[in-house]
């Protein structure tokens, strides 16, 4: 795990200090005499974004233990206060507000020491939405203190602005749902290029991903200065096509995509092969040159990613660091190939959205709405050896339940033989 080390500040004690429970108590017996309070943040959610000298949090007499006392903006401190400091409201007079316990404002809050002194981060790249990464920064006893590792903020451009001296900063605020509050800032970020090289610029409603080093800023969560890029949020759909002399495909689950839901939504795509016909694998049949008037070319295209695929597979370490620096190849990209293709290689097959955005990002067609899978099918084994050209005509007869071809004149088996 990364940490982040934080420093720790100490202050003379009052003579009289309750727990927020006894302060809350006292609240609630109706005793407004002034008291010093002394008891660990557990909340910052109320805290006041105008200044750092004008905070409410919430507190409880253990760390992570159940708020039951607000400290109603006060002040004190240089920073925004994190949650499990442990703190001390000096001098203030109590009252009920409501059902909540809490100290009139404008008295002193002194941080006693920042607990923990050590915050606990996830792993280097982690990818966290909107809502985990505003929680997780919240926990930052400072302001605008940076994290040393990047991290992946995901979540959708609620609103976006653009810098007026580089078109290719944008500032971005963040939440995890097409229109939820805003739990997260991308602040003056890098928009990344696409493979074309041209800018992708963030509109609002655009499913994002950001960057950069975590920090915070009064309550708010934020990447500074880190790089933003768009995914796909239009809706997009799934469609199968197939040749019915050959065999067919299903489709079931989820068909329609609107959102980034980390694999939640699945498509389950079957191909059953005709008699006498093997499953190969899923393609996309515009992968086909339409041009093309070979009946057989979209077994030629799924032949060549199938050789692609037995080859780079059956590389040492050493022959795939080569071809991957040879081809200058991404190694991330490499993998996310090799995995889509395995997957398209089964007849019975479960494809999630993220399957779906590596398919569209290693094909580059960002701009698709809808995709199209087709089955491809060959010859069993036998009959897949019989030449095949342009001027051949087949079919398939039944006779007394037994799968027979008709080719060029000639009878065949399912399994090839030629009958005489």
């Amino acid at each position: 795990m990364a940490c982040m080390f934080i420093a720790m500040q100490a202050y003379a004690s009052c003579e009289t200090v309750l727990t927020p429970s006894e302060a809350a108590a006292k609240a609630q017996r109706g005793e407004p005499d002034s008291c010093c309070i002394e008891g660990y943040v557990v909340s910052t959610e109320d805290i006041y974004t105008g200044y750092y000298e004008n905070q409410s949090f919430m507190m409880a007499d253990q760390p992570g233990g159940a708020p039951v006392f607000k400290a109603w903006r006060v002040y004190g401190v240089d920073h925004t206060i994190g949650i499990g400091s442990y703190v001390r409201i000096v001098d203030a007079p109590v009252k009920m507000y409501g059902n909540i316990a809490e100290t009139y404002s404008g008295f002193m809050v002194q941080i006693i020491s920042e607990v923990p002194t050590v915050v606990n981060l996830p792993e280097f790249g982690t990818l966290l939405d909107a809502d985990e990464a505003r929680d997780l920064c919240l926990t930052f006893p400072y302001h605008d203190q940076p994290t040393e590792d990047m991290f992946i903020v995901s979540g959708y451009a609620i609103s976006v602005s653009t810098s007026e001296t580089d078109d290719e900063i944008q500032t971005v605020y963040m939440s995890t749902t097409h229109n939820g509050e805003v739990m997260f800032q991308a602040w003056e970020c890098h928009a990344v290029r696409n493979t074309q090289g041209t800018v992708m610029h963030i509109e609002e409603g655009d499913f994002v991903y950001v960057t950069g080093y975590l920090s915070r800023y009064n309550k708010n969560a934020q990447i500074k200065g880190g790089y933003v890029a768009t995914s796909r949020v239009k809706p997009y759909s799934i469609r199968v096509t197939s040749d019915p002399d050959k065999g067919s495909a299903l489709i079931s689950g989820t068909t329609s995509f609107t959102e980034q839901d980390a694999g939640a939504m699945a498509c389950n795509l079957e191909a059953i092969p005709e008699s006498g016909y093997e499953f190969v694998m899923w393609i996309d049949p515009r992968f086909v040159n339409p041009s093309d008037t070979d009946a057989d070319t979209d077994l030629k295209v799924a032949e060549f990613i199938l050789d692609w695929y037995n080859t780079v597979t059956n590389f040492t370490e050493e022959q795939l660091q080569e071809y991957l620096e040879e081809n200058r190849i991404d190694p991330e990209v490499f993998n996310a190939r090799v995995d889509i293709i395995e997957k398209l290689l089964q007849p019975e097959v479960t494809l999630n959205d993220y399957d779906f955005a590596v398919w569209m990002y290693i094909n580059d067609m960002a701009d698709e709405q809808i995709f199209y899978f087709s089955p491809v099918f060959r010859l069993a084994e036998g009959i897949d050896q019989i030449t095949n050209d342009k001027s051949q005509m087949t079919n398939k007869v039944l006779r007394d339940g037994q799968l027979f071809i008709l080719r060029n004149g000639k009878t065949y088996t399912a399994s090839g033989a030629e009958v005489k």
